[in-house]
């Protein structure tokens, strides 16, 4: 008895010793378990021991002690073996139950982890009698992510990453990898009446092991005490400090202006690209029940910007209504990332670059989850001036940031592609593949690619499976990929449709299938169409234009007066940076390639 109880004591003080040293030297939970199960196992074999030299006092090991111990030891190191076979083939038994079980899997290739705290926050489950409340989990677990990605220190992966695998039972551990997050926060909701119970918990994807988990009964009043609680909780448990940061900041402390907003992000985010005019129906009706809704402003503020790229027949409305919710977010929060990012784009109006740079730049200083959509703007603004290489390093930022998204993977694949990184675009281009193979913008990429090769059949195979996809985008050019004369002249009758000239996506298309037809002069118009002078400046007409697809256009002197009534010669001329397809010739000319 005295053996067992001195092993028992020895035990206890080795398992303390071991949480006090993990915790400091954040050692992975893994360690602390492997060594309980062996001192667990270990006690038949202090026993046996105790008994033949205790009880029956022998000073020499027996053979049929050392049998047992033996049969023992063995036992132990079977238990052991099944044990670490079944965690590496099969990753912690707790899965991500964020929605119906499913077959499929997500892998859009393991994301490198950077050191330091990361962290995905999944779609709380509604777990809500009706099950009627969807909208509301996933707009609570937004606004912990858009909460959390505030915190100084810590990287949280984007809404589009962290969503993707809502409805899918994957194992947490490929979650991690995937994401190449060492955190990962998820939960249930559950609402009834006035009543809420929220059910959070924060977990190593590494081993399965819960570091925190709570639940909270309130009353819908306090959901967003429960929201700062469980963000600040969090953040301590990750050894990250908020310090003075306001997480709540432009929030609303009004239930009713909330769930409008929650149920206006629902739209916004949608599947198969969002219903636009309902999101802007809610968002209205919470900056109207709360003026001072901040944040719903700025949701807002994207909401009449997909609508207007979406409704070109009024876009001039859209445009009128973004500018005066964009003056409303700058009244409210005139320091905001959301407050710079439009100011950065009034610079852009004005054509004056260089102002839009420095905003851009101080955008793009903040972590990539905090106004997400200015790290997309700054990006998009390096790769239109033809800052080529700086536009690279921000592409391949925000992939990290959101692995997931396709419109990000879709830019890096045309920045690897301009700068002649023909290796690594197709590598981007097959990633994406493997999450948006239904994409049409995605499966775009190779058809451009095809096109730039002049390779007939290639041309012919990815327009066959774009229209396959998109039926309703056939531009009528596939029949006359063999006469090129007929193709080129209903391009310029389709350049002249007024419908199609208020569409900037089926202009750029005949930009690029006149540049396939070697018709320069009309890529060019089909650009210049693209452009809408009572808006400024547009950036997102000018990253394509350097792909080398229009290396012709490029050498055109309308091409020159093009660039140069944008304001881009004299931004390049000020700053001294001409990116990597123009240069000054003399002291007033210039020349691109």
């Amino acid at each position: 008895m005295q053996w067992t109880l001195a092993y028992a004591a020895m035990a206890y003080t080795l398992l303390h010793g071991t949480e006090m040293v993990s915790d400091a030297l954040d050692w992975p939970r893994v360690i602390a378990r492997i060594l309980t199960l062996l001192l667990l196992l270990g006690i038949p074999v202090v026993i046996t021991l105790a008994w033949y030299h205790g009880a029956r006092s022998l000073r020499r090991v027996s053979g049929p002690e050392l049998t047992i111990i033996t049969i023992l030891l063995v036992i132990a190191g079977s238990i052991l073996w099944a044990l670490s076979r079944n965690f590496a083939d099969h990753g912690p038994a707790h899965a991500a139950q964020t929605g119906q079980a499913s077959g499929s899997h997500l892998t859009a290739g393991t994301q490198p982890a950077p050191s330091g705290a990361s962290l995905a926050v999944l779609p709380f489950a509604d777990m809500s009698p009706a099950h009627d409340q969807e909208y509301f989990s996933d707009g609570l677990s937004e606004e912990l992510l858009n909460q959390l990605a505030q915190v100084p220190g810590l990287r949280v992966i984007g809404r589009t990453s962290s969503f993707a695998f809502k409805g899918k039972n994957e194992d947490l551990r490929t979650i991690g990898e995937t994401l190449g997050v060492n955190h990962i926060l998820e939960g249930s909701v559950r609402k009834a009446g006035n009543e809420v119970r929220i059910t959070a918990q924060l977990i190593s994807p590494a081993d399965g092991s819960h570091l925190w988990s709570n639940t909270y009964d309130r009353s819908l009043d306090n959901v967003f005490e429960i929201q700062e609680e469980i963000a600040k909780t969090v953040a301590g448990a990750l050894r990250v400090s908020i310090g003075a940061l306001d997480l709540s900041e432009g929030g609303t402390k009004d239930f009713a202006a909330y769930d409008a907003y929650l149920s206006g992000l629902a739209f916004q985010f949608q599947a198969g690209g969002g219903d636009t005019l309902n999101s802007i129906s809610r968002l209205e009706r919470a900056v109207a029940i709360d003026p001072k809704f901040t944040v719903a402003w700025i949701a807002l503020m994207q909401s009449y910007q997909e609508a207007r790229l979406g409704d070109p027949n009024r876009g001039r409305v859209w445009r009128e209504k973004w500018t005066q919710a964009a003056d409303r977010v700058i009244e409210l929060a005139p320091k905001s990332p959301a407050s710079t990012l439009v100011a950065a784009d009034r610079a852009l109006q004005k054509k004056d670059f260089a102002a839009a740079g420095r905003l851009f730049e101080a955008i793009a200083s903040l972590p990539p989850g905090i106004i997400a959509q200015g790290q997309f703007r700054n990006c998009l603004f390096l790769s239109s001036v033809a800052h080529t290489r700086e536009a690279v390093d921000c592409w391949e930022r925000l992939v990290q940031f959101e692995p997931f998204a396709a419109l990000p993977s879709i830019q890096l694949q045309i920045a690897y592609e301009v700068i002649g990184d023909n290796e690594r675009a197709t590598a981007e281009y097959k990633r994406a593949l493997r999450f948006s193979a239904n994409n049409v913008f995605v499966r775009s990429f190779m058809l451009l690619r095809a096109m730039e090769a002049r390779d007939k059949a290639s041309v012919r195979r990815e327009q066959q499976a774009m229209i396959a996809l998109s039926p309703g985008g056939d531009s009528g050019m596939l029949r006359l990929l063999d006469v090129p004369d007929a193709a080129r002249q209903e391009l310029r009758r389709q350049q002249n449709d007024p419908k199609r000239a208020e569409d900037p996506i089926a202009m750029s298309g005949i930009a690029d299938w006149s540049a396939y037809f070697e018709d320069p002069e009309l890529a060019l118009a089909a650009i210049r169409n693209t452009y809408d002078p009572s808006n400024g400046p547009d950036i997102t007409v000018l990253w394509g234009v350097w792909r080398p697809l229009f290396k012709d256009m490029r050498r055109l002197p309308g091409f020159k007066d093009f660039v140069r009534e944008l304001g881009l010669v004299d931004y390049w001329r000020s700053s001294g940076n001409w990116g990597d397809f123009c240069k000054p010739v003399g002291a007033n000319d210039f020349e691109c390639h």
